[in-house]
């Protein structure tokens, strides 16, 4: 669920329980906030979660509500084939995401199965097996994972993920040139 400011300053009762402010990887920060009991992701009036440059810039620009605590969390996320939603899986208390954290880390298992089946298959295979992972990984990531990523992660996984898949396929068809040709 999401809430935008002018929700919040429409509300009759203006106070918030809980403030989270979640650290994200380069040095960014957006809000989840507890009100009537529920969690919501702060956000614009176009559903984009709103960031913030530091846990200070987050709580000035809600200075002028009553908020009765407030945490900040910061995360210690990785993101490597194996193992990728484990953090955020762990951290989330199944609060106001899109899937529960039992969802997110069977994710992880699917990439770690992958790697694993990687690991006994013949070569030949191996390059194909990973190619899929890695695209699977970077479809996970953009299309169920993404409000937990800032957009520039996502242009940069991208990036990295056509990289993965352009040497993958360079690697499966000098393979199969020297030992199929």
């Amino acid at each position: 669920m999401r809430i935008t400011l002018e929700q919040l300053k429409s509300r009759k009762n203006a106070s918030i329980e809980l403030m989270e402010i979640l650290s994200l990887e380069g040095q960014s920060y957006m809000a989840r906030l507890t009100v009537d009991g529920q969690p919501k992701i702060l956000s614009d009036e176009h559903g984009t979660t709103a960031q913030f440059r530091s846990a200070w810039h987050a709580q000035d620009m809600l200075s002028s509500f009553h908020i009765l605590e407030t945490q900040v969390v910061h995360a210690s996320a990785y993101n490597e084939m194996v193992g990728v939603y484990w953090t955020i899986a762990l951290q989330r208390e199944d609060r106001c995401y899109p899937m529960s954290p039992l969802v997110s880390m069977l994710f992880s298992q699917i990439f770690f199965i992958a790697a694993g089946v990687g690991l006994l298959v013949s070569s030949p295979w191996k390059a194909v097996l990973f190619t899929l992972a890695f695209l699977g990984l970077y479809l996970v990531d953009a299309c169920w994972m993404k409000i937990y990523w800032p957009a520039w992660y996502l242009r940069l996984r991208l990036g990295l993920t056509l990289t993965v898949v352009v040497c993958q396929v360079i690697v499966a068809t000098w393979f199969f040139a020297v030992h199929h040709g």
